[in-house]
């Protein structure tokens, strides 16, 4: 068992293993013991994965609970355990300025879930009808809804100890920072918490090649003037005003993720900033405490020696596009501030429910930028980029500590890359170092050397996939952003090369895989989405915002390219709706799909898509069949709503399919959908073409051909069977209204409603039940579009083995203090089904 610790200084940490529920104060012998000290990262930053290794007679027994207890011992300081510490004990934190609800105290639980309770987590049980696992993706400070991984703390909380029903492994599917979309009110304080963990302030190179480098401060580069920045070196986010830049900037947006003790330390916004009008200085009081000087905006003139060639010109009152983009950050400031605090009362649940359940990591886009190697064309850009290989380098040596290192602790210390990696992130800031950029020789040379940060031909030594095995399951978890293929410049990826496929998800190990255990797979991306979002949609959204821009006056794009730094002045359609799934690269999408399939019971969990959701999948070729149960939850926080005031797409998603309850619906277009499938084009699958159009007429001649009865005009018998045919549909919630959480019951009337004089009251009773039900829209059974977390179960029986997902939300309108419920269960069987080969293609066939 491994426990991850960052501390501010250097110390030796030492970990106690128990069996069982331990109170603090009258702890049972120890079962194991490890003692580490820590890695200097930063003069201010040291951090140790400590592993207490067990074999033989005293090694962990499944579905077993144990407890563990930490003591830290400063250099030079005395040792503390957890109780001494503090966290032992519920205990508050200090809210910010005078107004509420931010000035009320946070409350911080204590890590055992009771008062001098050590924490504790239950290990993998032996019977695979007592597993549970538990995912959830896109933690954004500012996001929108209720913050979801309280659900599961809550959830935990609930069990009061108990063993049954606790998760036994938890998968954070990326994007638990977002690192490009920062909230202007929070950027000053992580700037000088990273000064603080640094204990100097370091530099990165200027996007404009021969200029003098940037100093990291909110000074240099200010919270709310970083997307030109960015833009200008090759970054296409355009929600990059506060993008994290510096390394001590990416470490302190980790801290604060996942520590309450940190945030009273943070800066907050100055309403009192000069350059603030006195008509924007009046709109805001209207939504803050007017004697709280803390509670307004930090957006100002930047200081007269600031680098006006790189930063965004907010101030430019000629330019229009500045204008509006200094509107819309102070539009988005004080709604973001409100969402800050709500996201700051979630952090102590989270640490808690981090130190009580074993916790997986992956690396996505947010958690280094926006549409980070989303092609071939901005991969070649930021890489060629001095200060995009800083900032990416500086986002992944902060992944690598504080999520990757822990995720197989041992796979880190047995391979000499992993070493090298960390020893090279240790070189960056070492011992010495007093400030500007950061160490090369034996520092930043060797992190890009592993990473493959040197430049567009360079390739990683290494990826961020692992695999962890249970007794009756094994998990791979995909790296699907270092690996990636890339036909063109510009079009959608290939989340997996063939050769990193090959390593990621080997046919041997699956193959070798026990038929009633279950390959679970987890991928940041869905592998599968409802083809109104996925197809058809993304498509049709792709072509109209290409088309509006395209009839902009050369005028607006300069203006926009004066404040984005982007080559148009925005990112071009398919980076705006982030085109890369699965499914937008054929060829890769199909190799999955038939990888896969060489396991006969395949759970696939993913998220990045900010709505949860579940699709049951049977692939047939090559004499075998699997059954693919695939499982989104999304976001943690970061639903499609649009308090920030920002209009566009997520709000037409949002009251379409949320509020008016069409989620369900819409999920089914486009299914069942069946799918065959051919490696060569060659002889001719289907003949007499000449009528279909020329879109089918190249999918034909485009191998691997991969065709649809939608797709022809006609039908046209086979030529040759396919090589494989898989076939795949919604799951949906199928409970009865009685056994769902009441508030997704609908109340029906009891009768047909009777005529004459006395129906006027009947009538009353019926309005009042539809109105009810509109209190319901939300809360559908197929997509989930609130902010979520999934329970994955499962049941085996004479039937064969089923699979569950609970998606576990807060519905609109809640009352005060209610908690999260499992508002849509999906569940399906995991038993292969052959697909039958059809004689025919074509309507109807």
């Amino acid at each position: 068992m491994s426990v991850f610790v960052a501390t501010h200084r250097p110390a030796s940490v030492r970990v106690a293993l128990y069996d069982g529920q331990v109170d603090a104060g009258a702890p049972p012998a120890e079962l194991a013991s490890a003692t580490v000290p820590t890695v200097r990262f930063a003069a201010g930053f040291h951090a140790i994965v400590v592993t207490v290794d067990l074999a033989g007679a005293s090694a962990l027994q499944p579905a077993h609970l144990y407890s563990y207890d930490l003591r830290i011992t400063p250099d030079g300081g005395a040792a503390q355990s957890l109780k001494d510490l503090g966290v032992l004990a519920d205990s508050t934190e200090p809210g910010y300025g005078t107004a509420p609800p931010a000035s009320e105290e946070v409350e911080v639980g204590a890590i055992g879930y009771a008062e001098n309770r050590l924490p504790s987590f239950v290990t993998c049980p032996a019977a695979l009808d007592e597993l549970v696992l538990a995912h959830a993706s896109c933690r954004k400070p500012h996001g929108d809804g209720t913050a979801a991984l309280r659900f599961l703390d809550g959830y935990v909380e609930d069990l009061d100890g108990a063993i049954e029903g606790r998760p036994h492994m938890l998968f954070l599917t990326g994007d638990q920072i977002y690192a490009d979309d920062v909230a202007a009110a929070l950027l000053p304080g992580l700037s000088a918490l990273g000064i603080d963990l640094l204990d100097a302030v370091e530099e990165v190179p200027s996007p404009i090649q021969g200029t003098p480098p940037l100093r990291v401060t909110a000074n240099v580069l200010p919270a709310g003037f970083r997307q030109r920045v960015t833009g200008s070196a090759g970054f296409t986010s355009d929600w990059a005003s506060s993008h994290l830049i510096g390394f001590g900037e990416f470490l302190a947006m980790y801290c604060v993720a996942w520590n309450p003790k940190l945030w009273p330390m943070l800066a907050v916004a100055d309403r009192t900033a000069p350059g603030l009008s006195d008509e924007r200085r009046a709109e805001l009081a209207k939504d803050a405490d007017a004697s709280d000087p803390t509670s307004g905006i930090v957006l100002r003139r930047p200081d007269p020696d600031v680098r006006t060639d790189v930063v965004t010109p907010l101030f430019d009152e000629v330019n229009p596009a500045a204008k509006d983009a200094r509107d819309r950050a102070w539009k988005e400031f004080v709604p973001a501030k409100s969402l800050l605090d709500d996201y700051r009362r979630e952090v102590p649940k989270v640490r808690r429910l981090l130190a009580n359940v074993p916790t997986y990591m992956i690396c996505d886009d947010h958690d280094v930028t926006d549409d980070w190697f989303m092609t071939g064309g901005i991969r070649a850009a930021t890489l060629t980029n001095d200060f995009g290989r800083a900032l990416i380098r500086n986002a992944l040596a902060a992944h690598t500590i504080c999520q990757a290192w822990g995720n197989v602790p041992q796979l880190w210390a047995a391979d000499a890359d992993r070493q090298s990696l960390l020893s090279g992130i240790a070189g960056m800031f070492p011992d010495g170092w007093n400030g500007g950029a950061p160490r090369a020789a034996g520092g930043t040379t060797t992190v890009d050397g592993v990473l493959g940060l040197s430049g567009p031909q360079a390739q990683p030594r290494l990826d961020f996939s692992f695999a962890v095995d249970g007794p009756m399951h094994r998990v791979r978890v995909l790296d699907t952003r270092t690996r990636r293929e890339y036909d063109t410049p510009k079009g959608p990826p290939g989340l997996l090369t063939q050769a990193a496929l090959d390593e990621q998800l080997p046919v041997g190990e699956l193959e070798a895989l026990p038929d009633e255990h279950v390959l679970v797979v987890v991928s940041p991306a869905p592998v599968f989405g409802p083809p109104l979002l996925t197809e058809i949609g993304s498509a049709v959204l792709v072509a109209k915002y290409d088309l509006i821009n395209i009839s902009w006056y050369e005028t607006d794009r300069a203006n926009q390219r004066a404040v984005t730094g982007l080559e148009l002045g925005h990112p071009v359609g398919k980076e705006y709706y982030d085109v890369e799934h699965w499914g937008a690269h054929p060829a890769a999408f199909e190799r999955l799909l038939e990888r896969l399939s060489h396991h006969p019971r395949v759970v696939v969990l993913a998220g990045d898509v900010h709505y949860g959701a579940a699709f049951a999948m049977d692939w047939t070729g090559d004499g075998r069949t699997s059954r693919i149960i695939h499982f989104t939850s999304s976001a943690a926080k970061n639903d499609w709503k649009d308090s920030a005031g920002v209009i566009g797409p997520p709000g037409i998603v949002h009251n379409l399919f949320q509020l008016n309850g069409l989620a369900t619906g819409l999920q089914k277009i486009g299914f069942p959908m069946t799918r065959l499938g051919w490696s060569e084009t060659l002889p001719p699958v289907v003949t007499g073409l000449s009528q279909e159009p020329p879109a089918t007429r190249l999918r034909v001649q485009t191998g691997p051909v991969v065709l649809s009865n939608e797709h022809f005009r006609t039908v046209h018998p086979l030529q040759r069977p396919p090589d494989w045919i898989w076939r795949a549909a919604p799951i949906v919630d199928e409970r009865p209204s009685a056994e769902r959480p009441d508030g997704a019951r609908v109340e029906e009337p009891a009768s047909d409603l009777p005529a004459g004089a006395g129906a006027v009251e009947d009538y009353g009773d019926l309005v009042a039940l539809h109105v009810g039900a509109l209190q319901t829209a939300a809360i559908a059974r197929g997509l989930q579009f609130l902010n979520n977390v999934g329970l994955i179960t499962f049941a085996t029986d004479g039937g064969g083995i089923r699979v569950s997902q609970s998606l576990y939300s807060l519905r609109p309108r809640h009352e005060p203090n209610e908690k999260a419920d499992a508002y849509i269960v999906h569940a399906a069987a995991l038993e292969p089904s052959p697909v039958p080969v059809p004689a025919s293609v074509g309507p109807g066939a």
